[in-house]
């Protein structure tokens, strides 16, 4: 089934865990002790971890089978060689546990690394020496002693040698990739022509370059074709050249005044696709913290962005749906009420849970599911209806979980109304809270709390990983409100700034003809040209390994997890998809062994079956995986 949004585990790990399944254990105790540079955790029930260790970027990977999340790691300091600790789950029945270390370090596994402790406790020594990698290292499993002991490498490791700046990012391998054949760079023409060929009827756009923008293919590179999400290519780089990776949007509170009763206090959205019922809270707490005890009139300021919450340009059927949420300034929970799916006995109703249980106050659930037989199909249907959610569709018996949602109707309100219940729960009393206004607050007002999003680097990480549609809307209408403050619609502005931002940097702005940042929108177009050009722009500047970074590896995270599995294309290819109807697209790099980089992209618009068309796109993406230079 498909999933209402993509959910990216492994590259990424968020910490929201959509999945209800109950497991055998809960990692539900962990620790770490700066001072010794010691990870305690422990699960209630045992448990073998696999463990593996990951270079560029640098990371530890512990995953224990039979286990569920009981605790998510809070944001600290851990010193200069680890950058952070997370906890995620890359499926339903397994936890893990993450340690990435900071650029320019990784550890020597000739020292302890991780031992049974006792029981089902366990502890990692993360005082090893620390080093790079010697170049072209990716990784390698590491065998752990169900009786105690250390961790051993299952194959032997660069030693270490001294910290210098990290190579190119390179993924780990995969055991069963098979071996590679060499396919000469001057048979690139023939090859990929003899590909395309097989479909004449579809309208392609192919172009591939070198790292020295040498072109290696081109099939009407210049024609202009509907991208479908790789327009989050021009999105994503445009914001990290303008606003640069550390850039966070900020979610002030402002108020008439500072004192303990507040006449008008004033939540002003500046468009923050990650702001989430938790910052809520801490927004919360810092009010309370500045001696804040009653409110009088609580206000939604949702002047940042201007023009329609809904692009004019969007499919009818799409509106409405959780990839395709409102998009104004004022964003909670990417806009969306998200509900987890699970099977009952046959016959019986679906079980559900709330993605984020303060949403039960406000919404009423009719579930009208079923639980189907183990060979009954599967389909599930979300509507909201005023206050309910109409829940329609059935799984199979024993089936897993599946995440569902539906955009929130009355985007800007809902937050005024959770901020309020918010408020109330922090001990704050607020007489009254009215709905969204889009006039400005008065000058007088002072900052009273703030709250900050995560750096570009993962909003944009987020946006290409998992083809967040939201994510790119709103950055979008940043660079928009940012090129014109007072521009009537945000989304034109925005478009404009991207335009202007790229043109800059040398991309062919004449062949990008943009109606949103997403892609969704089938009037979108631009030419395979533009794209790659703006891949080699952004891979030549100072933000190049945040941007490929940001891009799905195929057979390994975001919207290539599932591709390329066991080609020789999995773990060389870095590249956004594309699908909307009768298109199929995908633009990145690959990195064959062989041969310098490449850029490319490929556009098709076709109403041929998608999976055909990308089968062919696989195809050409394979070969190229293969190259080999001076033959």
């Amino acid at each position: 089934m498909v999933n209402w949004r993509n959910l990216v585990m492994g590259a990424t790990l968020p910490i929201l865990i959509l999945a209800a399944r109950v497991e055998a254990g809960t990692l539900n105790k962990w620790a770490f002790n700066r001072s010794t540079n010691q990870l305690s955790f422990s699960v209630t029930e045992a448990t073998k971890p696999n463990a593996f260790l990951i270079f560029n970027p640098q990371r530890i990977v512990i995953d224990l089978p039979g286990t569920s999340l009981g605790s998510v790691p809070k944001k600290q300091d851990y010193g200069d060689r680890i950058k952070q600790i997370r906890l995620g789950q890359p499926k339903a029945g397994t936890s893990r546990l993450v340690v990435e270390l900071s650029d320019g370090y990784i550890l020597d596994t000739s020292k302890a690394l991780l031992k049974r402790t006792s029981g089902n406790n366990w502890e990692m020594n993360l005082n090893g020496i620390v080093a790079v990698a010697k170049p072209g290292a990716r990784g390698v499993a590491l065998k752990i002693p169900t009786s105690g002991g250390s961790v051993t490498p299952a194959t032997p490791i660069p030693g270490p040698t001294t910290p210098t700046t990290p190579t190119t990012p390179t993924p780990p391998p995969v055991s069963n990739r098979p071996v590679n054949r060499k396919f000469c760079s001057s048979k690139t023409s023939a090859a990929l022509g003899s590909i395309l060929n097989k479909n004449r009827r579809a309208r392609w756009g192919v172009l591939v370059q070198d790292a020295s923008d040498k072109t290696l293919f081109d099939r009407n590179a210049s024609t202009l074709l509907s991208p479908a999400s790789n327009n989050k290519i021009f999105t994503t780089a445009a914001a990290l050249s303008k606003l640069g990776p550390n850039y966070q949007i900020t979610t002030p509170v402002l108020g008439s005044s500072s004192s303990a009763t507040v006449n008008q206090l004033r939540i002003v959205g500046q468009g923050d696709p990650s702001l989430n019922t938790a910052d809520l809270k801490t927004l919360a707490q810092q009010l309370k913290g500045k001696g804040i005890k009653k409110v009088n009139l609580l206000v939604g300021d949702d002047t940042t962005f201007k023009g329609p919450n809904i692009n004019p340009n969007w499919e009818a059927e799409d509106i409405g749906q959780a990839y395709a949420p409102p998009v104004n300034s004022l964003i909670i929970n990417e806009n969306i009420i998200g509900l987890i799916l699970s099977p009952a006995r046959q016959g019986q109703r679906l079980n559900v849970k709330w993605e984020d249980p303060t949403d039960q106050q406000f919404w009423v659930l009719d579930n009208r599911s079923v639980t189907t037989s183990r060979s009954g199909g599967e389909f599930l249907d979300v509507l909201p209806s005023g206050n309910r959610i109409v829940i329609t569709g059935q799984l199979r018996a024993g089936s897993d979980s599946e995440p569902v949602g539906v955009a929130i109707p009355n985007e800007g309100n809902y937050l005024v109304r959770k901020f309020d219940n918010t408020l109330k729960q922090a001990g704050l009393q607020v007489s009254r809270a009215t709905r969204v206004t889009r006039t400005p607050a008065p000058k007088s007002f002072v900052q009273l709390a703030a709250i900050k999003s995560d750096p570009l680097s993962k909003l944009v990480a987020t946006t290409n990983l998992q083809s967040n549609n939201l994510y790119a809307e709103s950055l979008l209408k940043v660079l928009g409100s940012q090129r014109l403050a007072g521009s009537s619609d945000t989304r034109i502005s925005g478009i404009a700034a991207i335009k202007d931002i790229l043109a800059k940097q040398g991309v062919d702005t004449r062949q990008l003809q943009m109606v949103d940042g997403s892609g969704l929108a089938p009037n979108n177009r631009t030419s395979a040209k533009a794209l790659v050009q703006t891949l080699q722009v952004m891979s030549k500047g100072s933000n190049a390994s945040i941007f490929r970074q940001s891009l799905p590896v195929a057979g390994r995270s975001g919207t290539l997890s599932t591709r390329f599995v066991g080609t020789p294309a999995q773990d060389r290819v870095f590249a956004k998809t594309g699908t909307i109807s009768n298109v199929v697209s995908l633009a990145g790099y690959i990195t064959p062994p062989n041969h310098s980089p490449l850029s490319f992209a490929v556009l098709v618009n076709d109403n041929s079956s998608p999976s055909a068309l990308r089968a062919l796109v696989d195809e050409m993406v394979v070969f190229l995986s293969q190259l080999e230079r001076g033959c």
